[in-house]
């Protein structure tokens, strides 16, 4: 069995150190920011602030670096009750709304706490704002993320973008609440309730935390990076954006990079003095409803929020402005110079106003882009519910064997490497997360690698660990340093408590004839090092892999095949003179409906391992079956206890 040597690095990014969190992959390249055809999200409202429907592309002027541009592509989307609808465009009026069968771009909303620039009271009324737009407007297709920024640790995830809105309750529970970060006392001028009076208003100096320079430099850079990074998120992104600082002079510009990055930001003040008085002086009032926070979401095309105790209004309006919009698009010739476009959208109709970003910067190659925006580039890659990858997807199998207590692991991720139908025959960074359920943040590993001198074959990736007993899920994600082009997997495992006695099986390693196969050792520190597999190897799993034969990673091609299952089995104490006879049974069980197959199968041989453990090599005749999900189950029992021990694989026949 051949080996490939490559470099490992411990990689658990300090972002990851306050995560608190399917395999799939909605693609929809044609709205990435560095698409020949350039896409717009556009939010037209009334005079009143409501949503208006029935816009056609004639209604609309756009221009790019004031030269006007032809809109050759126009989108009408809409929230349904059951999600995101892409209306057709030729019947998008009020009256019509056929639904066409392209997909709609469903919402991905970041909830944005900034520990930093609220205090505590502010903060508690964030979540309770927050909480009540999840439980009442999130709906169907919707993904929500709870992230934010905090004194001491700086940015953070504490969820990524997930459908599973119980995760983002306890996300939002979880954050800490802190007390008041440094900021300024901001004076707001004479009281005008008594201007002859000289005196200043009782609320006339305000604290507002997170306004200090120190904490302006600090915050600013990290949301700069981060627009930056949502450059590269395809689809409908919105920021829910609590806080109560100052930003000054650098709110128009942080509201352009994110403009830039298609993502509106709807500002919610929570400067909690405002609660304190029931009636403010027009002087509070002005410094609150002209604060840099409005400019930031304003030049972003989103909306501010002065008041947050205005819980039911700012849900209902942050739900029509990201659930009804339009995208007009347009051709670009990309230079790759990351130059900024500003972008201008006018319509037609009188009384109306676009709501939609200030302009773009041009695409830049993937190897300019910065550590920051790497690193959460792969974070969407494990985390995303959706993420958005080019190549083919990974598929990821789980072997177990168990020693003791604990359980020895192994993960194989089998895949061609080829330019067009496999990974790319190019260095590669490899990155893994492991994590317990319920048990965040887990443990991650990063390994760097070239594939060019495997071009053209097919290769084994095995990563190892030692684990007790629990429900688990492995990610892997692979990337291509030099275009940023990657590939995800997946899988949720579950490692049972110790049961029954002796015998007992473990997971059966399935191979087929075929040429040896090409290993790639991803070795971890999640094994113990007197342990099987402290040199991280499959063979030390599984000893008994017989020359002339490929490794079955869950995929398997119809037709009518000799496969060879080698099963670990725990025996116990035997008697060495008196073996116990043993019957077993084998069966191909289709998923779903179905009956039972029973293929034919004989014990070619019986290998010695540890101590109280053997190796049954069993060849199995598989017959000629339906494409599908199947489970090949073996059953040994014990003849003169009766003990019966099972264990199963996957098989995706195609």
């Amino acid at each position: 069995m051949k080996t490939a040597d490559l470099a490992i690095g411990g990689w658990l990014p300090a972002i990851l150190l306050f995560w608190s969190a399917s395999t799939g992959s909605q693609q929809i390249p044609r709205h990435d920011a560095s698409a020949a055809l350039k896409l717009v999200s556009v939010r037209v409202v009334d005079e009143a602030g409501r949503p208006v429907a029935g816009m056609r592309k004639e209604d609309f002027t756009l221009t790019d670096n004031g030269v006007a541009q032809t809109i050759t592509a126009f989108e009408v989307h809409a929230l349904s009750l059951t999600g995101m609808t892409l209306l057709r465009p030729d019947l998008a009026d009020a009256g019509r709304t056929a639904p066409s069968a392209a997909p709609a771009l469903n919402r991905k909303i970041f909830i944005f706490l900034d520990l930093q620039g609220e205090d505590e009271r502010g903060a508690a009324a964030a979540k309770t704002t927050a909480l009540h737009f999840l439980d009442t407007k999130a709906g169907p297709g919707d993904e929500v993320g709870v992230i934010g920024f905090s004194p001491m640790r700086g940015f953070f995830i504490q969820e990524y973008l997930t459908s599973d809105f119980d995760k983002i309750r306890k996300a939002l529970k979880q954050v800490r609440e802190l007390q008041p970060s440094g900021g300024e006392s901001v004076l707001l001028g004479p009281d005008d309730d008594d201007p002859g009076s000289g005196q200043w208003a009782v609320n006339a100096s305000v604290f507002v935390p997170g306004t200090s320079l120190f904490q302006r430099r600090d915050f600013v850079p990290r949301m700069s990076d981060l627009a930056r990074v949502l450059q590269y998120l395809p689809g409908n992104k919105s920021f829910f954006f609590f806080s109560g600082r100052r930003l000054g002079g650098a709110a128009a510009a942080l509201g352009k990079e994110f403009a830039n990055a298609g993502t509106p930001i709807y500002v919610v003040n929570t400067a909690s003095w405002i609660a304190k008085s029931k009636h403010l002086t027009p002087r509070e009032e002005a410094f609150l409803q002209n604060s840099s926070l409005k400019t930031l979401a304003e030049t972003s095309g989103g909306r501010y929020f002065a008041k947050i105790e205005d819980t039911d209004g700012i849900a209902a309006d942050v739900q029509a402005l990201t659930g009804n919009f339009y995208v007009l698009g347009y051709a670009v010739n990309e230079d790759w110079t990351g130059a900024y476009h500003r972008l201008k959208v006018e319509v037609s109709k009188p009384g109306l106003r676009v709501m939609a970003q200030d302009g773009y910067f041009g695409a830049r190659p993937f190897s300019q882009r910065d550590e920051f925006e790497r690193e959460l580039h792969v974070y969407d890659l494990l985390f995303g519910d959706h993420p958005a990858t080019e190549l083919l997807p990974l598929i990821v199998d789980f072997y177990a064997v168990r020693q003791g207590p604990a359980w020895e692991t192994a993960f194989l991720t089998k895949f061609p490497v080829d330019p067009k139908a496999g990974l790319p025959p190019a260095k590669i960074e490899w990155f893994a997360h492991l994590t317990e359920e319920n048990n965040p943040p887990g443990q991650g590993w990063k390994w760097k690698t070239d594939l060019a001198p495997s071009n053209g074959r097919t290769v084994t990736a095995v990563s190892r660990a030692t684990l007790p007993p629990g429900s688990y899920e492995y990610r892997t994600a692979v990337r291509d340093t030099t275009t940023g082009q990657a590939a995800v997997g997946r899988i949720k495992f579950r490692i049972p408590e110790k049961a029954g006695d002796y015998p007992f099986l473990s997971t059966p390693l399935l191979l087929e004839p075929g040429p040896e196969p090409k290993i790639l050792n991803l070795p971890t520190k999640l094994q113990k090092k007197k342990s099987l597999g402290s040199s991280g190897s499959l063979l030390d799993l599984y000893p008994h892999i017989p020359r002339e034969y490929a490794l079955i990673v869950r995929d398997l091609e119809t037709g009518r095949r000799r496969i060879r299952a080698v099963v670990p089995i725990e025996t116990g104490p035997i008697d060495a003179q008196h073996p116990p006879e043993n019957r077993i049974s084998v069966l191909l069980r289709p998923a779903g409906e179905g009956e039972a197959i029973f293929p034919e199968f004989r014990i070619l041989e019986v290998k010695p391992g540890e101590p109280g453990h053997e190796f049954m090599i069993l060849e199995i005749s598989l017959p000629e079956v339906e494409p599908g999900s199947y489970e090949l189950e073996i059953e040994l029992e014990r003849a003169d206890t009766g003990v019966k021990s099972a264990t199963s694989k996957t098989l995706i026949v195609k």
